[in-house]
């Protein structure tokens, strides 16, 4: 029998988690939930929910809703996981996973309490491009690999610079660019490198207009457990430059990857000996990442799959994150506990 998942959240976003669910037969789709009712209407209408609310908490006394899948606001993960759980319910989050470290631990054993499943969406790790280079660094094909480089830009200027938008707010959002849309490539680095050491990090804002929002460019250095070290770039834009930008390196003693996005395909090449050779193209990557890594969570819920990115791994991510903020603040290099629970 189909598991019965109700979503929160009818933004941009909750496309990809509603094609995820409604193409898995494992899933049925029971229920929208959004404070702007038309939206809501709108993808159930296009997606086939079998109703709508405006308070997610109707959702919470419904036996027949198994799953909640949040792709609401970052300042409503928190306190909507720790309702779900509490009702009996399994939850999806997508990410950040919250505003801070505090709210992210409370989740995490709200889950232990409750002895439900919580899991995040972690999407740039089930692109075919980043889990082939997974592959190939885990079989020894780049030999040690000592260096990754990731840039990521994304068109949010238009919501730094709305005072109404909760983008880019501290409260919010948790922080700017670099929570936002650079927290995919700081999960992507670790997929890449495991565990992190050492954050050093600057963030600005440099073009947004509002004083009141949080950085729009982040430069971020991480030094790992294993040796490598990583340089991340992160920054908002306008329409002067692409709507997204993605590109990645791994350097290692044997070759390298380049994983670089073209419109919406994602080529990586692997360079060794002065020579080029492409491994893959993914087409609409982005989409199928997202589609897939939903899928994978259904599994997780369905089938007792162990998630590809596991609480301590997420919760890790936003160790990073904060840590290049206080790096940032303080004008220095943080290092970071050598255990994390």
């Amino acid at each position: 029998m189909a598991i019965g998942v109700g979503l929160i959240g009818a933004g941009m976003i909750s496309d990809v988690h509603l094609k995820g669910i409604t193409r898995d037969q494992r899933a049925r789709l029971m229920c929208i939930a959004d404070t702007d009712e038309a939206a809501a209407a709108r993808q159930a209408e296009k997606f086939g929910a079998l109703r709508i609310v405006s308070d997610y908490r109707e959702m919470l006394d419904d036996p027949s809703i198994e799953v909640i899948d949040i792709a609401g606001p970052v300042f409503l993960h928190c306190p909507m996981t720790i309702d779900a759980l509490e009702a009996g319910k399994d939850v999806i989050c997508e990410k950040p996973m919250a505003l801070n470290l505090e709210e992210t631990d409370r989740m995490i054993s709200k889950a232990k309490e409750t002895g439900r499943q919580l899991l995040v969406k972690k999407y740039q790790r089930f692109s075919k491009p980043h889990e082939i280079a997974r592959e190939m660094i885990n079989n020894g094909d780049l030999g040690r690999i000592y260096l990754g480089t990731a840039s990521t830009v994304e068109q949010q200027l238009d919501q730094e610079n709305d005072p109404n938008a909760w983008r880019g707010c501290w409260d919010k959002a948790g922080g700017g660019a670099l929570l936002d849309f650079g927290i995919h490539k700081i999960d992507l680095m670790q997929f890449f490198f495991g565990r992190a050491r050492a954050v050093t990090a600057t963030t600005r804002r440099l073009i947004a207009e509002l004083p009141e929002k949080a950085e729009d460019v982040a430069t971020v250095t991480i030094e790992y457990e294993s040796g490598g070290m990583a340089s991340i770039l992160s920054f908002s834009c306008d329409d002067s430059l692409p709507k997204t930008w993605h590109r990645q390196e791994v350097y290692g003693t044997k070759a390298s990857l380049q994983i670089h996005e073209f419109g919406t395909t994602l080529k990586m090449t692997k360079s060794a000996a002065g020579e080029s050779q492409e491994i893959i193209a993914t087409e609409n990557w982005w989409e199928e990442a997202n589609i897939a890594s939903i899928r994978h969570l259904i599994d997780c819920l369905v089938d007792g799959v162990e998630p590809v990115a596991p609480l301590s791994e997420v919760r890790h991510d936003l160790e990073v994150a904060f840590a290049a903020y206080r790096s940032s603040d303080e004008g220095r290099r943080i290092v970071l506990d050598p255990v994390s629970d």
